[in-house]
């Protein structure tokens, strides 16, 4: 397997059943409304105006509660230079990462289950505005989230579906 970030062959590797079959457990976005304002890949640094690899995807952010996308175990709340306030959780063989929080609501080696809010999107660390980054690493290697989030997206509608459904089923069931 290559050791370059950007090749997508890890979702070859990875059982894309398997991710199915984890979020038949339980999912969440991790903010009510995702939207990327910078993608996985290469990018202009908005810092330095050169060309750069973005290991992450940036969402916009408000104040937005920030939510664990499966369930697993928080392994580190920190800081660092790049990321600022940051939360990693370890689900497995992968791990997600939240970073440049203003506030972390969690701590470490505690289980959380998918939608646990921990933390609150901010602008701490290496960062021109608020956001969240939001990344995902599988055995150690940085993957594209997109992939991953599309199916965890797919979980959410399909069961906000099922309950609507349940829902319109009681009220005209009276």
């Amino acid at each position: 397997m290559s050791n370059n970030p950007e090749d997508n062959s890890i979702w070859e590797a990875v059982n894309v059943n398997n991710l199915r079959q984890k979020a038949n457990v339980s999912v969440s976005m991790p903010l009510q409304v995702p939207i990327i304002s910078s993608g996985f890949g290469n990018r202009i640094d908005p810092l330095t105006g050169k060309i750069k690899f973005h290991y992450g995807l940036d969402f916009r952010g408000s104040s937005d509660s920030i939510m664990a996308i499966l369930p697993g175990t928080i392994k580190k709340v920190a800081y660092s230079r790049s990321l600022g306030n940051y939360v990693e959780v370890e689900h497995g063989e992968f791990k997600t990462i939240y970073g440049h929080l203003s506030q972390i609501l969690v701590r470490e080696k505690i289980e959380i289950i998918a939608g646990t809010v921990l933390g609150i999107t901010g602008s701490t660390g290496r960062s021109t505005g608020e956001h969240l980054h939001f990344a995902i690493k599988h055995r150690g290697k940085a993957i594209n989230p997109v992939p991953f989030l599309n199916l965890v997206y797919r979980r959410v509608e399909m069961e906000a579906r099922k309950k609507s459904k349940r829902m319109a089923s009681e009220l005209t069931s009276k």
